[in-house]
């Protein structure tokens, strides 16, 4: 039985790559004359993951440079995930990208209502909204509300505590604080209920709705 055990991952592992370079050889049959740029897609599956997360760690620029120098490119291949894709550099690459952005290219985490797909009109409406309040004459009018919610905060969780726990306090002070700004809401009453319900969401955003045990969603 523990003869057949050790057989069997060796096995599955043959049978996955054999999977792989299938799948491979059928693409290239269907689209023989793709012009692809240089690079590597890495390892099946996983591609160059490993790769950048380790070159995140430390300097993710040079696992660009890395490659443009190896390829003699600005444009090179690569895969996250398996999820294989072509990496532009410098201005070109990024002009490129950003003036056929409508055409050319399709965003996959952000929804259609999101500012960053928005065209024509609706664009200029959207950013016109985000730059009331992030406009140099905006700031200067939030920074005198700033200063006061912060006094207020450092007053009453800050002042004469001999232990402050400091993540979930500057987490009521970004709450305080949103809640004046965009909200215009001063209310401690208020704003407590909105930073609760708020944690609520930020613990279920990225959670499994299932009944497991281990998670936030096991029924009582």
């Amino acid at each position: 039985m523990e003869v057949v055990k050790f057989l069997a991952f060796p096995a599955a592992e043959l049978l996955f790559l054999c999977l792989h370079f299938i799948t491979k050889i059928v693409k290239l049959r269907k689209h023989p004359n793709l012009h692809v740029p240089p690079g590597s897609l890495g390892w099946p599956v996983v591609g160059e993951t490993f790769s950048y997360l380790r070159a995140k760690g430390r300097n993710t620029v040079r696992f660009v440079t890395e490659r443009m120098g190896k390829y003699d490119s600005r444009v090179f291949k690569t895969s996250f995930l398996g999820d294989p894709m072509a990496v532009l550099c410098g201005l070109a690459g990024n002009k490129f990208l950003f003036a056929m952005r409508t055409k050319m290219s399709k965003d996959g985490f952000h929804p259609r209502s999101s500012v960053v797909n928005k065209v024509g009109e609706d664009a200029k409406m959207a950013r016109k909204l985000l730059l009331s309040f992030l406009s140099a004459e905006a700031l200067r009018n939030f920074v005198p509300k700033m200063d006061t919610i912060a006094q207020l905060h450092i007053n009453t969780h800050w002042q004469g505590k001999k232990n402050v726990v400091v993540y979930s306090t500057v987490q009521l002070y970004t709450y305080a604080l949103a809640a004046c700004l965009f909200l215009s809401e001063e209310d401690s009453i208020h704003v407590s209920k909105f930073s609760s319900m708020l944690d609520e969401f930020v613990k279920g955003l990225l959670g499994f709705p299932i009944n497991l045990p281990g998670t936030n969603f096991v029924d009582p």
